[in-house]
C-alpha cells in the first residue's frame, strides 16, 4: 500500500517496440501471402482444363479455306462425332499410292489453322488430315489428354482407309499442343516419320515457363510428356521451331530433339516465333518428303 494512504498507481503500460512491431507485421504478411498462393493453387488447379484448353469453335468455309479438301466424320469409341478436312495429294506417284499425313492442331485453333501447312504437304504428294478434338470447332465433348490422344487414334485409322495407305507409309504431324497429342498416338501406333512444330518438353515445363512459381506437378492433370515420349519411339523425327518463340522456349524444342532417337532433324528458324507459318514451306520440309517416299 501506498504511504500516507495515497491509492496504488496501476502501472504504465508496456510500450511495443519497433522490432516486436515489426515481427508482427511480418507475421502477418507471411499470412496474407500464404493464404493467396494457397488460393492461387485452389483456382489454377479447378480451372485448369479451361488454361489449358481454349477451342475456336469458329470453322470457316472449307472451299475458302483449303480448296480441294473434303469433310470427313470420324470418331473414337465412346467419342463424340469428329469433322476433319481431307486433302488428296495433288502430286499423285505413278505407280504407287501417295503417303498420308496426319495433322493435329494447337490448344486456342481448330483444323483450319493449320490449312497453309497442308497445302504444303499436298503439293509436296501427301494425303492430308487434319484432325479434329473433342470439344473443339463443331465437336462436342470436353478435351483431356486421354481424350484427345483417343481422338488422335481415331483420326490416323480414318486417314489411313481413306487413302488407302499403309502404317509404314503414314508421317504423324504435330503444332503446339498438338505435338503432345502426335506423340501420344505415335508412342501407341508408330509411323514412318513425326514431324514437331514448336514442341515443349511437357505441359507442365511448358506452364513453368510462362508462369513460374506453381506447383505444376501436383496441380496439372494434363502433361503431355513430349521428352519422355520422343525417347520411347525408334522413327526420325523433325523438329521445327523458332529462335523466338514466346509461348514454348526454344530450349525446349531443342531439348526434344536431343531426346530423339537419330535419326532426327532440327531447325530453328531465326527470329521465328511460336508454329512460324515461315516454316510451311517446300523447302523446310523436303526432308520429310523424301524420307516418306513422296515425290519431290
Amino acid at each position: 500500500m501506498a504511504e500516507h494512504g495515497e491509492p496504488e498507481q496501476a502501472p504504465a503500460p508496456r510500450r511495443r517496440t519497433p522490432r516486436r512491431a515489426a515481427g508482427s507485421l511480418a507475421r502477418a504478411l507471411v499470412i496474407v501471402l500464404a493464404s493467396s498462393y494457397v488460393l492461387t493453387c485452389l483456382v489454377a488447379w479447378a480451372i485448369q482444363d479451361r488454361l489449358i484448353y481454349l477451342p475456336d469453335r469458329t470453322v470457316p468455309l472449307i472451299e475458302a479455306t483449303l480448296p480441294g479438301a473434303r469433310q470427313v466424320s470420324y470418331s473414337a469409341p465412346g467419342g463424340p462425332e469428329l469433322i476433319g478436312w481431307y486433302l488428296p495429294a495433288a502430286l499423285r506417284p505413278s505407280g504407287r499410292t501417295p503417303p498420308t499425313a496426319v495433322v493435329f492442331h494447337g490448344n486456342a485453333t481448330n483444323r483450319a489453322a493449320n490449312a497453309p501447312l497442308a497445302a504444303t504437304l499436298s503439293a509436296g504428294g501427301f494425303n492430308v488430315l487434319l484432325a479434329e478434338y473433342r470439344g473443339f470447332g463443331e465437336s462436342d465433348g470436353s478435351p483431356s489428354e486421354d481424350g484427345l490422344t483417343a481422338d488422335g487414334l481415331a483420326a490416323v485409322t480414318t486417314a489411313t482407309d481413306l487413302g488407302a495407305t499403309r502404317a509404314e507409309d503414314l508421317v504423324i504431324v504435330g503444332t503446339s499442343l498438338g505435338t503432345g497429342v502426335a506423340l501420344n498416338v505415335a508412342t501407341r501406333q508408330p509411323p514412318n516419320a513425326l514431324v514437331l512444330f514448336s514442341p515443349f518438353t511437357s505441359l507442365r515445363d511448358a506452364a513453368w515457363a510462362q508462369r513460374p512459381g506453381l506447383p505444376y506437378q501436383w496441380l496439372m492433370r494434363d502433361n503431355y510428356d513430349n521428352e519422355s515420349a520422343v525417347r520411347s519411339l525408334d522413327v526420325p523425327v523433325y523438329v521445327f521451331t523458332g529462335t523466338l518463340d514466346p509461348i514454348v522456349p526454344v530450349e525446349q524444342s531443342k531439348a526434344v530433339f536431343d531426346a530423339a532417337r537419330r535419326p532426327a532433324q532440327y531447325m530453328a528458324l531465326e527470329g521465328g516465333t511460336h508454329v512460324d507459318p515461315a516454316l510451311f514451306t517446300p523447302e523446310s520440309l523436303v526432308k520429310v518428303l523424301e524420307l516418306a517416299g513422296a515425290p519431290g
